[in-house]
């Protein structure tokens, strides 16, 4: 689990979002808090808005979020 963030930044030119690629890539599961920061789009910061991690937010208000299978591989799910 990685806590710490900043902002939004290109993955693939972030040396930590990339570290992180590179843990994935060796069968190492990350996951990040999202470090959002408001209630509109596009506001989960640095490391969390990269796709090979898992994400984590809070929110205060009644919405319903599903589990959904990514299979980031690019093969069949």
């Amino acid at each position: 689990n990685f806590s710490i963030g900043g902002t939004a930044v290109n993955p693939w030119n972030d040396p930590l979002s990339l570290a992180f690629l590179a843990a994935r890539e060796v069968g190492i599961f990350v996951a990040t808090a999202a470090g959002n920061s408001g209630p509109t789009p596009e506001t989960i910061n640095s490391p969390g808005n990269v796709p090979w991690m898992t994400t984590a937010g809070n929110t205060t208000h009644h919405a319903r979020f599903d589990n959904a299978l990514i299979n980031l591989s690019g093969g069949a799910t």
